[in-house]
């Protein structure tokens, strides 16, 4: 695949969201079917609840204990069945699961913050959300 050689002649890593075609987990099975090695997987765990793209692996932990050695970054934030990018707390996603699963994984990339202003009271939300999620990890 073209992207995969201008990835490797750059010397990057190339993380493709869960969206749009990409919502079904297993369609990520196409990224060792087409044995791509530096592209990867940017995780949106708000994407693969609201689309339930996870479903065929039971839970999005599954999903991460499967793909772990593809992703690369993760997009976090809540869904609580009708909107998206909500602060941890305010849905219904298992962050628990997802967090421990990356400790079992040793995943060590990026855990970024993705949320909709429009779903913020206040700068403390965000900063009560970030302190939410670096709890989880210190368990």
């Amino acid at each position: 695949m073209e992207l995969d050689k201008l990835a490797s002649k750059f010397e990057v890593n190339v993380g493709i969201e869960v969206a749009d075609f990409f919502l079904l987990a297993d369609r990520f099975e196409l990224l060792y079917e087409l044995n791509l090695h530096k592209i990867g997987i940017t995780l949106d765990v708000g994407h693969l609840e609201a689309s339930g793209g996870y479903r065929n692996f039971g839970t999005i932990g599954k999903v991460i204990r499967r793909f772990s050695d593809k992703i690369l970054h993760f997009h976090i934030h809540d869904y609580n069945g009708e909107q998206d990018h909500l602060v941890i707390g305010k849905g219904k996603i298992d962050f628990d699961n997802i967090i421990s699963i990356l400790k079992k994984v040793n995943y060590c990339g990026t855990l970024m913050l993705e949320l909709n202003p429009q779903f913020i009271s206040s700068e403390e939300e965000i900063i009560l959300c970030r302190d939410k999620l670096r709890k989880l990890i210190e368990k």
